[in-house]
Order: C-alpha cells, then structure tokens, then sequence
C-alpha cells in the first residue's frame, strides 16, 4: 500500500467535532483499531493547548464498532455528556468532553465539492 493511501477498512468512521471554545467547527477523523492519547504535550496524536487540559488527559480507541474513550488520570476530568468518567464507550451524537472542551462524536462530514473556477 502506497504511503497516504487507505484500505476501505481504514476509512474513517467516526470523527470528533469540536462544538465549543477556539477549536468550533474542526474535526478530527478516527480510523478503525487506533488509540489516540489526547493532551496539551506536543508529542501526542491530538494536541489541545488549553489550560484545563491535562498534558496527557484521555485515550481514544477504536474498533469496527465502538469508540472509547477513557481519563488518564487527569487533573480536571473527562466527562460524557456531562457525567465524569474514567472510562465510557461514544455513541454517535455524544459530547465527550475535557473539562470545558467539549467535543462530539459523529460519522465524519463529507467533504465537499470543488468550486469550479472563475473566469
């Protein structure tokens, strides 16, 4: 397989979405069977640089049909859907959250199509 090339079994999901705060509107695509270590440290998967975020605050993993998300040991808590946990599956349409940061789970946007250019 060609280096930036995707199997169909690779293809994302599942995305998460930031629906608050200076990251509104991004998303960040979850590929099948990974972990991504979420966190304020610049050597992680998913960089967040807010101060009520841990430097290595949650884990997400994935597989064909579940996304998890789980605190790791944090100083401010992950919540879902406004309940603190340390460990919860993501059903589509749940808002994870690193303390005030909240973040939704949902199938990925389609991306959309290209404007044609202007004469």
């Amino acid at each position: 397989m060609a280096a930036g090339s995707f199997s169909m079994n690779d293809r994302p999901r599942y995305a998460l979405r930031f629906i608050s705060g200076k990251y509104q509107g991004g998303e960040f695509p979850l590929r099948p069977n990974r972990e991504i270590i979420i966190g304020r440290s610049s050597d992680l998967d998913m960089v967040l640089v807010e101060d009520m975020v841990s430097r290595k605050h949650a884990k997400i993993t994935t597989d064909d049909h579940v996304v998890t998300i789980q605190d790791l040991g944090s100083t401010n808590g992950t919540f879902v859907n406004g309940e603190k946990v340390r460990k919860a599956d993501l059903k589509d349409g749940a808002t994870p959250a690193l303390t005030a940061r909240k973040v939704g789970a949902h199938p990925p946007k389609a991306p959309k199509p290209a404007e044609p250019d202007k004469e």
